[in-house]
Order: C-alpha cells, then sequence, then structure tokens
C-alpha cells in the first residue's frame, strides 16, 4: 500500500533535492512553505494529500496567518503545494519510471590565462599636436598575484577615475574562477 501523507510528501521532496530531481532552493522553498501549511492541518487531513481540499485549506492559512503573508505569496504556496502533491503522486504510482528532470549543474570552464600585454608602441609624429600635450600618459604596472605569477597592466590614464578603477576591477572580478 502506497504511504500519501503530509509526512511522506515532505520526504519526497527531501529526496528530490537529495537525488537531484529538483534545485535545492527550489525544494526547500517549497518544503518550507508546504510544512507551514500542514502544520495548520488536523490529523486526519494529513492522512492522505490526494484527497486534501487545497483552496480551503489555503483560505484557513490566511484566516490564521493573514498579517504574516501577502496575497501574492499565498498565491506561491497554493502553486507550490499543489505542483508538489503532482509530482508525489506521480513519482508514487511507479517510483521506478518516475521521469527524472535534470538539473542544469553549471560546471566551471577553464578559461584561457588574462594576458594584458603593453601596447605596441606608437610612431612619433614629427609635429606634435596640441590634444597630444594634455593626453594622459599611461604606465605599465605589474601586480604579483601569486608566486611565479605577475600580471602587467597597461594602458591606465594617469589621472584614472575611481568609477573607471571600479568597471576595471569589475571585469577582473568576472574572469575568477572562484
Amino acid at each position: 500500500m502506497h504511504d500519501y501523507t503530509t509526512d511522506s510528501l515532505i520526504a519526497f521532496l527531501e529526496l528530490s533535492q537529495e537525488k537531484g530531481w529538483m534545485n535545492k532552493n527550489t525544494a526547500q522553498t517549497k518544503r518550507n512553505s508546504i510544512a507551514s501549511i500542514f502544520d495548520i492541518l488536523r490529523d486526519d487531513e494529513k492522512l492522505d494529500v490526494r484527497e486534501l481540499d487545497v483552496d480551503a485549506i489555503l483560505e484557513r492559512f490566511k484566516s490564521l496567518a493573514a498579517d504574516n503573508f501577502t496575497e501574492a505569496s499565498l498565491k506561491s504556496y497554493k502553486s507550490r503545494l499543489t505542483s508538489s502533491i503532482r509530482e508525489f503522486v506521480r513519482y508514487k504510482n511507479d517510483p521506478f519510471s518516475y521521469p527524472v528532470r535534470m538539473v542544469n549543474i553549471v560546471t566551471p570552464q577553464r578559461r584561457p590565462p588574462l594576458v594584458i600585454r603593453p601596447p605596441k608602441p606608437v610612431k612619433k609624429a614629427s609635429k606634435v599636436s596640441e590634444n597630444s600635450i594634455n593626453a594622459p600618459t599611461s604606465h605599465i604596472f605589474p601586480i604579483p598575484i601569486r608566486e611565479n605569477c605577475t600580471v602587467r597592466i597597461a594602458g591606465l590614464p594617469q589621472d584614472l577615475q575611481a568609477s573607471e578603477a571600479k568597471k576595471i576591477a569589475a571585469v577582473i572580478t568576472a574572469l575568477a574562477m572562484d
């Protein structure tokens, strides 16, 4: 005989998370939402989730905890409960052929090392223009980041602004593989 109790549904959500059938955060959110709804149920209502009147239970839940939830969050709770019951019943009816959805797991890809090369030398003009006299000059900044690894940053103007430095830092941070 199949067990369709509320405790069994909560256990199914935990199993879904463990097996990777459901995103970890999604499973936790569903489990927490549904557990708070199940707290208001009578013992006889906890015996079979297939027999639950979700709309009536949500109305009761709403009247007991109206100050703690917005209409939007109550709608989310209803959706989480309904979809969880549906998936749970599908699993219980045939656990061996339960359609497993794969969770996309993002694995970091190896990026080629960042190489910042100094700019190519510019041919000197025979005449010096007024704009080139006032243009900020650049320097090469060697930055040792670990043993046997030094990054060289070039092309930074002498009048580099803090906002510009933050943009550069954001690009470098995005390249990190942590």
